[in-house]
């Protein structure tokens, strides 16, 4: 008899809480399930990726499948690039 057992998790996840002046901030995740959120975030439990401050350029590059990036931006002059490739992501920002 065999028995196969399958357990899913993120590749890897990645939590943001800053505030302050002139931020430049990068983040790049390859492979699937991938989480970009907040200070209690962990798979299937999100907060939110907190982001206060002037002057800010943001650069989120999430390359493969049900990725998510969930987000709350507050800032005077914000550039952000978005770069979201593959199927089932998801981009939250308020």
């Amino acid at each position: 008899m065999m028995n196969v057992s399958l357990l899913y998790g993120a590749d890897n996840e990645i939590y943001v809480d800053q505030s302050g002046a002139t931020a430049n901030i990068d983040l790049e995740q390859l492979g699937s399930g991938n989480i970009i959120g907040g200070l209690l975030s962990s798979a299937g439990n999100m907060t939110p990726l907190d982001l206060d401050g002037v002057t800010m350029t943001l650069d989120i590059n999430q390359i493969g499948n049900a990725n998510k990036f969930l987000g709350d931006i507050y800032g005077d002059s914000v550039t952000g690039f978005f770069e979201f490739d593959g199927d089932s992501n998801v981009f939250t920002i308020q």
